[in-house]
């Protein structure tokens, strides 16, 4: 199941559209560069629920691409 397309697990806020729309640009803009380290930390120190949301999407994206055990 993508990043995209996973269900809130219990007890996990669902953010409106366009707060989810406005995370998702703002992660882009972070990954291509456009965003300085000191502004990164900046946005993450005053929008907790932004760190959150980027933690548990790098947190989703590492589970997606480990290899289960054999």
């Amino acid at each position: 199941m993508g990043i995209h397309s996973r269900l809130a697990e219990p007890g996990e806020a669902v953010l409106p559209r366009d707060v989810l729309a406005q995370y998702e640009l703002l992660e882009d803009c972070i990954l291509s560069g456009q965003v300085s380290d000191s502004e990164a930390q900046r946005l993450l120190r005053e929008d907790p629920a932004f760190a959150s949301w980027l933690k548990a999407r790098a947190l989703q994206r590492i589970a997606e691409r480990a290899v289960p055990a054999i």
